[in-house]
């Protein structure tokens, strides 16, 4: 197997787990924090979107793995966007 038909078929599985989680939580949205759901779907969607536009995954080791400081920046993003519009 190449490398890149092994990072194509790792990023198809991480696509599939993220798609899962997020329509779990969408199924199951009494299990879920109503304060934290937001949140967590908006960080599912963009993970979703980074994962279909590989050009934009600069400095990943793996298809579909971002770095700690990159998840990190995007949840605080995503948080403080929800917290601004739920402000007004």
């Amino acid at each position: 197997m190449t490398k890149t038909s092994e990072l194509e078929r790792q990023r198809e599985q991480r696509r599939r787990e993220l798609t899962y989680m997020r329509d779990w939580i969408h199924s199951h949205p009494h299990r879920v924090d109503p304060e934290v759901r937001p949140a967590a779907i908006d960080f599912l969607n963009n993970s979703i979107a980074e994962l279909d536009e590989p050009s934009k995954m600069k400095n990943t080791r793996r298809a579909g793995r971002m770095s700690l400081r990159d998840r990190l920046r995007t949840l605080v993003a995503v948080i403080v966007a929800q917290n601004l519009t739920a402000g007004k």
